[in-house]
C-alpha cells in the first residue's frame, strides 16, 4: 500500500509539472504570437499606474495665491535636489525624511525605466536613438510642467535628470533584450 501511494505520489507529480509546463508554453506562445497587443496592453497599464502615481494625489494649497505657489514649486538648480537627498542619506541628518530621500531619488528612476522599453516596442519609429530622446523629453517636460500648473508636485530639474536615467536604463535593456533576441533568432 505505501508503495502504490508513493507511486501515484510520484505520478501527480509528474502530471502536475507537465500540466504546468504545457499551460506555461502555451500561454507563452500566445504572447509570442500577439506580442504587439501584449506590449500595447502593457503600455496601456503603465499609463494608468503612471497617471495616479504622477497626478493622483489632490493639489496642495499653502494659503497662498497661485502664481506665488507655482514659484515656490520649481526649481531649476541641476543636482540641488539630488545633493539634499544624498546628503540626508549619507549623513542620516534627519530621521523622518530619510524613507522620503530615498523614495524621491530611487523612485524617480525606477518608474520609468518601463517606458524607454515600452516606446520604442510600440512605436517603430522611435527605435532610432535621436528621436527617442526627443519624445522622452518632451514628456518628461510635459509631465514636470502639468505637476507644477496643478500642483500636484514640483518642476524639479532633478526629478527631470532622474526621470531621464530611468528610461535610459530601461532603454538600455531594451536594446540588450533586443539584441540579443535577434542573435538567437539568427
Amino acid at each position: 500500500m505505501p508503495a502504490m501511494l508513493l507511486s501515484l505520489t510520484r505520478a501527480e507529480i509528474l502530471l502536475t509539472l507537465f500540466a504546468e509546463n504545457f499551460l506555461n508554453e502555451r500561454v507563452i506562445m500566445k504572447i509570442r504570437l500577439n506580442k504587439p497587443f501584449f506590449i500595447k496592453g502593457l503600455a496601456v497599464v503603465y499609463a494608468v499606474l503612471m497617471l495616479l502615481i504622477l497626478f493622483g494625489r489632490t493639489s496642495y494649497n499653502i494659503g497662498k495665491p497661485y502664481w506665488e505657489q507655482l514659484q515656490l514649486n520649481i526649481n531649476l538648480v541641476p543636482f540641488y535636489t539630488i545633493s539634499q537627498y544624498l546628503y540626508l542619506l549619507l549623513n542620516r541628518s534627519n530621521e523622518h525624511l530619510i524613507f522620503h530621500a530615498f523614495i524621491n531619488l530611487v523612485g524617480n528612476i525606477v518608474i520609468f525605466i518601463p517606458l524607454g522599453g515600452l516606446l520604442p516596442s510600440i512605436f517603430k519609429s522611435l527605435q532610432k536613438i535621436i528621436p527617442f530622446l526627443l519624445c522622452v523629453i518632451l514628456i518628461i517636460i510635459g509631465i514636470e510642467c502639468i505637476q507644477l500648473f496643478t500642483l500636484t508636485g514640483s518642476c524639479d530639474i532633478d526629478d527631470f535628470i532622474l526621470n531621464f536615467l530611468g528610461v535610459l536604463l530601461g532603454n538600455l535593456l531594451f536594446r540588450l533584450c533586443h539584441k540579443n533576441q535577434n542573435s538567437i533568432d539568427l
